[in-house]
């Protein structure tokens, strides 16, 4: 039973926008992270990779 499921939730804390990410479950196979660039201003990204090939830091 799955109970971390992949999601961004809007919010707002003290008046404030702000966003909430929930990681989904982990499995003997695959894990999941988040993706944040410097480079750039896009959105932190939620991501699923596989453990044999865990994402360099």
């Amino acid at each position: 039973m799955a109970t971390h499921r992949p999601h961004v939730h809007d919010l707002t804390v003290e008046d404030v926008p702000a966003k909430r990410y929930v990681l989904g479950d982990w499995d003997a196979q695959h894990g999941w992270d988040i993706v944040i660039e410097r480079s750039d201003r896009t959105a932190p990204q939620l991501r699923q990779f596989a453990l044999s090939k865990p994402p360099s830091p």
